[in-house]
């Protein structure tokens, strides 16, 4: 359904779109793609064989190793998770 274009246009197209934006960063396909799994998915608790279904890879090993670092955020997230349980009313 939508258009197809390669990599190399994508870039260009990032790159036209970072210096509209005024940011030095250097923006390419391969950055959006990691931001997207890493901050996108892993980070709003996609299940990691969704996250490695939605970005193509035949094997969940792939996003393990490249995409699910141990990132602040999550671990900020789920050791308050423990630290202030939600107290539940005695039955």
């Amino acid at each position: 359904m939508l258009p197809v274009i390669s990599n190399q246009k994508l870039n260009a197209s990032l790159k036209e779109l970072g210096t509209e934006i005024g940011t030095s960063k250097h923006l390419t396909h391969h950055a959006a793609r990691k931001t997207f799994a890493s901050t996108v998915l892993i980070n709003n608790d996609v299940p990691i064989e969704v996250a490695s279904f939605l970005l193509g890879h035949t094997k969940v090993s792939t996003i393990e190793e490249f995409y699910a670092k141990v990132q602040l955020e999550r671990v900020t997230k789920h050791l308050a998770k423990i630290a202030d349980p939600p107290i539940h009313p005695a039955k």
